[in-house]
């Protein structure tokens, strides 16, 4: 009875998630050129800025690993050619594409990992009303992808392969826009 309970609250976790971040940000099109945010944007403006982290039997090393992967992937589509460690100057206001990529465990449920996974860049934004007004916008992802999975499900195949889908539909639709 109590695991159940906590399976509940990891689902009611889940549902909130879905809720409040499902569909605010989808800007993915059938093509580049649909994607106004992505047309002019130069590769040297752009700053990756990954959060990876899985909670698996080799959380380090797994970890370690999608990291590296997500850098080289972009870095061989010439995507990318600077992280958020070379912070500069002014860095605050260019472009940032951030890759969110989390497995944890769920309180309670041991056999289970909250998966959450999603792209976006994040562009400097200036209210054209009042200019003095600015802000971060969404000017490329999808909704946030969460999900409750089994631990056994959790492995770096499956890891690398979003991983990919998220980086390809990025470099295809950049590729296209320019």
């Amino acid at each position: 009875m109590e695991s159940s309970k906590q399976l509940g609250k990891a689902f009611l976790l889940v549902g909130v998630f879905l809720s409040c971040s499902l569909y605010p940000f989808l800007t993915f099109g059938e093509s580049g050129e649909d994607i106004p945010g992505l047309q002019g944007l130069s590769v040297e403006e752009i700053v990756f800025w990954p959060i990876i982290g899985v909670e698996t039997a080799n959380s380090v090393h797994d970890t370690n690993e999608l990291l590296s992967r997500a850098i080289m992937k972009l870095a061989r589509a010439g995507i990318v050619t600077r992280g958020a460690q070379s912070k500069s100057e002014g860095e605050d206001k260019a472009p940032a594409l951030v890759l969110t990529f989390l497995a944890k465990k769920v309180d309670g449920c041991k056999d289970k990992l909250l998966y959450t996974r999603n792209l976006e860049l994040f562009e400097h934004s200036v209210r054209q009303r009042e200019p003095k007004i600015s802000t971060r916008s969404v000017m490329f992802g999808g909704p946030l992808s969460v999900e409750v999975i089994g631990i056994h499900d959790a492995d770096q195949k499956r890891f690398s392969q979003d991983i990919d889908r998220l980086l390809d539909m990025f470099i295809s639709s950049y590729r296209s826009a320019n």
